[in-house]
């Protein structure tokens, strides 16, 4: 198992919304605004966020040892400029 810490840094875009995390495309944990989670996860598995009707792309999680790993989930960067 992987041990995998979900980071959410406090943002002001979206910060009503909570983001759920899928796991292999099943949803295992919604995370909110300026929140940390910890997930077991198998080796080998693909991990995405979603938000309403966006997401992330997928990203495929692999590992040698079993130290923790850590993902940070943030909105688009350009979200601002563009409007």
């Amino acid at each position: 198992m992987i041990q995998l810490k979900i980071v959410r840094p406090k943002a002001w875009a979206n910060r009503n919304f909570n983001y759920k995390i899928l796991v292999n495309g099943k949803e295992q944990v919604e995370i909110a605004n300026n929140e940390e989670k910890l997930l077991s996860v198998e080796p080998d598995s693909t991990i995405q966020a979603k938000l309403m009707w966006c997401g992330s792309e997928q990203v495929k999680l692999t590992n040698a040892d079993n130290n923790i790993k850590q993902i940070s989930i943030s909105g688009n960067k350009n979200f601002n400029t563009i409007l």
